[in-house]
C-alpha cells in the first residue's frame, strides 16, 4: 500500500480535532494542591524556559507555559494560565524554592 504523507496529515488533523473536541467537555475535580516546575529547553538553537503546573491529586496539566526569562512576570503569567483551566486558585503550591514563585504570588496572581 502506498499512502501520501498528505493523506496521513489530513487524517492528524482531523482526528486531533476530535479528540480535542472530546477533551474539552472534561471537567475533573481538581484538588486545590498544584505542583509548578520550570526547565531550560533548546527551541530551534534558542534556549527558553517551559513552565509546568498540575494538579496535585489528578495530575491534570493546568498549564504549559513558554517564556523567554524566568522572572516573576514569567512565572505569574503561567499561573493565571493554569488558573483559567482549573477555574480556582491553589491552596498549597509545591515548587523547587524558585524565587521568581514568591511567597505572594496568589494575592497577584
Amino acid at each position: 500500500m502506498n499512502v501520501s504523507y498528505v493523506a496521513i496529515y489530513k487524517w492528524i488533523q482531523k482526528y486531533v480535532t476530535l479528540m480535542k473536541d472530546y477533551v474539552d467537555t472534561l471537567h475533573p475535580e481538581l484538588s486545590r494542591v498544584w505542583h509548578a516546575d520550570e526547565t531550560k529547553v533548546n527551541v530551534r538553537g534558542q534556549w527558553v524556559w517551559l513552565w509546568h503546573l498540575m494538579d496535585g491529586d489528578t495530575r491534570f496539566l493546568l498549564a504549559n507555559h513558554v517564556s523567554q526569562g524566568r522572572t516573576v512576570a514569567d512565572a505569574r503569567e503561567a499561573f493565571r494560565e493554569a488558573k483559567a483551566v482549573g477555574k480556582t486558585d491553589a491552596r498549597v503550591l509545591l515548587t523547587d524554592g524558585l524565587g521568581s514563585y514568591g511567597p505572594d504570588y496568589l494575592s497577584q496572581v
